[in-house]
């Protein structure tokens, strides 16, 4: 529930554009690897964003679509 300390995010306009190596900011409480545990403690990371075009260049392909966000870097990312 919300509370002190504990509100919604604003989600960015649908106009905002995104550029290739554009930093973003993603953070929770996931696995700390593949097959990790849950965090205890809140995470962040920086990551790159990448355009859905290039997104689409690497192995993810088409199933990457312009609702998604592309992100990540090697061994840093968030996948939700």
């Amino acid at each position: 529930t919300f509370g002190t300390g504990i509100n919604a995010i604003q989600l960015p306009d649908k106009s905002l554009k995104l550029t290739n190596k554009q930093v973003a900011v993603v953070s929770g409480w996931g696995l700390t690897s593949n097959e990790g545990n849950l965090s205890d403690d809140l995470r962040a990371v920086n990551v790159p964003i990448y355009t859905t075009k290039s997104c689409q260049k690497t192995v993810y392909g088409t199933s990457i679509t312009a609702r998604m966000i592309c992100a990540g870097a090697n061994g840093i990312d968030s996948c939700v």
